[in-house]
């Protein structure tokens, strides 16, 4: 973030994503017939994190923090809100040099627990109504057209009874090694979509480099996965293995042969 010394001191305004979900607002106006120039630095904080927040200006010339001695501040932003950090004051002959440092971490796991909650209770419902309707049916063998025509006739969207969105599904009975909390989530609710638009994992090619382990320490399966993704296949195949019992699936990938000539 940096203002030149030749940059006009009519108001203006400037945004810029520092990091992903930070976003800092710079407000600039003149006072005093031009005299001075003041601008005001907001940071804004997107996402369901804590951002600890240093603004350093040390290095500038002819230029004032307001409510500081010196021209350095510390801020703390909590979740989902915005905060003015600076509030500088450029005198004549000023020379801004601006270094700001943002670290990231998360809330307090009640804090966590007290923002979730809402959604926390609409997901056991939402279990509950599923399970109540298709906790019976085989869904591992049932044809995807009946399963969904008996999810519409009952106006429920699919769960997986054998796969739950609990923490138990992810760690057993050990506690989550993470410090936060597990979000259970549909495409819609994170990804931007269009009214009707269908959601596409992969678009139009399977590629190795879109392939991610994210934060469930499942590399062993991101790795096997983008090992396909180099070899063209004529069909993926998941079945129930007779052995052993604690594989719940097993996948068979079988590649094309080319005709002979």
């Amino acid at each position: 973030m940096h203002l030149s010394k030749d940059s006009p001191s009519a108001h203006n305004t400037a945004t810029k994503e520092v990091l992903r979900g930070v976003l800092i607002h710079r407000q600039q106006y003149a006072r005093d017939d031009d005299q001075e120039i003041v601008q005001i630095y907001k940071v804004e904080v997107r996402t369901f994190q804590v951002l600890e927040l240093t603004a350093n200006f040390s290095e500038s010339e002819n230029l004032m923090l307001e409510g500081h001695n010196g021209l350095i501040t510390t801020s703390t932003i909590q979740p989902f809100t915005s905060e003015t950090v600076a509030i500088l004051r450029l005198l004549r002959n000023w020379k801004l040099k601006s270094k700001f440092r943002f670290v990231l971490h998360s809330p307090p796991i009640e804090q966590q627990q007290t923002f979730l909650a809402k959604h926390f209770a609409g997901l056991k419902k939402e279990m509950s109504a599923a399970l109540e309707r298709i906790g019976a049916f085989h869904t591992d063998i049932l044809p995807a057209s009946t399963l969904e025509m008996h999810l519409k006739k009952h106006e429920i969207r699919f769960i997986d009874p054998q796969f739950l969105p609990v923490d138990s599904s992810l760690y057993g009975r050990k506690k989550s090694p993470y410090d936060t909390l597990v979000q259970w989530r549909r495409p819609e609710n994170f990804m931007p979509l269009v009214s009707g638009q269908e959601v596409i994992l992969y678009g139009s090619e399977i590629e190795v480099a879109k392939n991610k382990e994210g934060a469930l320490g499942d590399g062993w399966f991101v790795s096997a996965i983008a090992s396909l993704a180099e070899v063209p296949l004529s069909l993926i195949h998941i079945s129930e293995p007779t052995r052993p019992l604690y594989i719940s699936y097993a996948v068979f990938c079988l590649k094309k042969k080319k005709k002979k000539k």
